[in-house]
């Protein structure tokens, strides 16, 4: 061969040997081969955006061989048994907060006419209590999904004091409520008893600041807005008392224009035995035995009496020739009879049937709480107990209130929304008594995503109240299955009905499935038409391994 083609055939062969070099070059850096995962094991690809707990199916990394396995095929099945925050776990408490369809809208002005802008309204006490809102820079303030029936809001107005003022919150749709705030003025006015005489050191109560009565009865409170003003009254020995003053802005109130009587008051005197020593105290309540046209006398000012343990009571500030009911209540028990009739005549008088009430043990409310990340009982969980139509067990322990809660102010017993907290072994125990109908729960902790839940009215053990942390939740959660003794050269994976394509695994990797729902799982491990593994409750949290043994 001539010189001048061996040259030729040397440069031919350098051309196709650096062809190669460069298409080798470009293979390992294309997306297939820099994906390829082929040391650890085979990672489903199933991204959280389609099918019940997962995605699309995915046939694994790219590069994967789908040669055919010298040994049987393992098939795993993987189905999604609870979802803890599934919404279709509260399907069933239709009735929450039903009874909030009611709404206020109105407008605030100052003296001049002008708006009030940047003043907050907000409810005092009873069921709406927490509400309020903030008037816009022409006064405009709403106040919606509300209770119905009448209450107190507390008006601040910036620069000035306090005011309340009663309202009526509608049964259902929308009420207007303006509030006009004058300039202030000072009022002056006198307390006496049934003989007339000055009551000395009464308390009195005008948009909640309080003033005492002189030695004759009088009392001076300044800076009083003028308008419908609530007025409370209350002195040892006597019953107390509201009033509703309507005071003009350009009148000069004296100690003559405004007097306030007080009733002497009695002792109601009564016995509780049977309060489960679980769940707290007891508690008694006073309500009217109508819905009361004289509001005169304050029930709502008594609140929630508790009764500590069982045994004798004695209440103080019974009001005498009154008929009205008082009742009894506890988280865990059933009183019999649920309320007494009441009718005292003198300080040392017995009512006319023993005020004695029994407390029987009703459905207790409990649970387990599980951390989602660990499977560990989840300690220092705060757990929220209440009923899931509110007004209604409102209304059902406050026998006389009417449909519209006539009356006003009406505070829920302390028991209707209780808040325990998870022991060491994540347990709890709480209750709303002998109300009707479901429950509702929320149970969180800090980092996790706050649970809810409807509880079945028949229901006391409240099941999977597994949480999760926020950022599994949003990345989704993993499992790996391991198999021994390896290497389990492939498999088929079934997830929640879906069937994927078999897939290799290599160098006794495990199985690696991605972007889960967080929950709890069934699985199934199969070799042929035989099962040799199975978790019926397998919970899976942001990443759980699982050792599956072969026979």
């Amino acid at each position: 061969m001539k010189g001048n083609d061996r040259l030729l055939l040397a440069l031919v062969a350098i051309v196709l040997l650096l062809g190669l070099g460069a298409a080798a070059f470009l293979l390992l850096e294309s997306p297939a081969a820099s994906d390829t995962v082929r040391t650890t094991g085979v990672t489903v690809g199933v991204p959280e955006t389609e099918g019940p707990g997962v995605g699309p199916e995915a046939e694994g990394p790219p590069g994967v061989e789908t040669r055919t396995s010298s040994t049987p095929l393992i098939e795993v099945r993987l189905r999604l048994r609870v979802d803890p925050y599934d919404p279709a776990g509260s399907r069933d408490a239709r009735e929450r907060d039903r009874g909030r369809k009611g709404s206020l809208l109105g407008r605030v002005t100052q003296a001049t006419g002008s708006p009030a802008p940047a003043t907050r309204l907000a409810f005092t006490a009873g069921l709406n209590r927490g509400a309020e809102a903030t008037t816009d820079p022409e006064g405009w303030y709403s106040l919606v999904d509300l209770h119905p029936g009448k209450g107190v809001l507390r008006i601040e107005a910036p620069g000035r004091l306090a005011v309340l003022r009663e309202v009526v919150v509608p049964l259902e749709g929308e009420e207007r409520s303006d509030f006009h705030l004058p300039g202030p003025i000072d009022v002056a006015g006198k307390v006496i008893d049934r003989e007339g005489k000055g009551v000395a050191g009464a308390e009195v109560r005008i948009d909640d600041r309080p003033e005492f009565t002189d030695s004759e009865g009088i009392f001076r409170i300044a800076q009083v807005t003028p308008g419908d003003v609530l007025v409370l009254v209350r002195a040892e020995g006597y019953a107390p008392r509201r009033e509703t003053l309507s005071l003009r802005s350009d009148a000069l109130v004296a100690p003559s224009d405004v007097t306030i009587l007080l009733e002497t008051a009695a002792v109601l005197r009564g016995e509780v035995f049977g309060a489960p020593v679980e769940g707290g105290s007891a508690y008694l309540s006073l309500v009217p035995e109508k819905p009361p046209a004289d509001r005169s006398f304050p029930f709502e000012a008594f609140g929630w009496i508790e009764i500590t343990g069982n045994g004798a009571f004695r209440v103080p500030g019974i009001p005498i020739r009154k008929a009205f009911q008082v009742r009894a209540f506890h988280a865990l028990a059933a009183s019999d009879p649920p309320e007494r009739f009441v009718y005292l005549t003198g300080e040392g008088d017995r009512n006319l049937a023993p005020v004695v009430f029994r407390l029987e043990p009703v459905r207790r409310i409990e649970g387990t709480v599980i951390d989602g990340e660990t499977g560990s009982p989840l300690a220092g969980a705060r757990v929220r107990l209440e009923p899931a139509d509110f007004l209604a067990a409102v209304r059902s322990i406050h026998p006389g209130a009417g449909p519209a809660l006539d009356v006003y102010v009406v505070d829920p017993p302390p028991v209707f929304r209780v808040e325990p907290v998870t022991d060491g072994r994540g347990r709890f125990l709480g209750g709303t008594g002998p109300v009707a109908g479901r429950r509702w729960i929320e149970v969180g902790a800090d980092g996790y995503r706050t649970l809810e839940r409807s509880v079945p009215p028949d229901s006391g053990e409240v099941p999977d109240l597994v949480l999760f942390l926020e950022e599994t939740l949003a990345a989704g959660a993993r499992l790996e299955i391991a198999f021994d003794p390896s290497p389990v050269e492939e498999v088929a994976l079934t997830l929640n009905g879906s069937a994927k394509s078999p897939l290799l695994l290599e160098d006794g990797g495990p199985l690696v499935v991605p972007f889960l729902v967080p929950g709890i799982y069934e699985l199934e491990v199969r070799r042929g038409a035989r099962a040799i593994h199975r978790v019926e409750r397998l919970l899976v949290g942001g990443r759980t391994r699982v050792k599956v043994p072969l026979p």
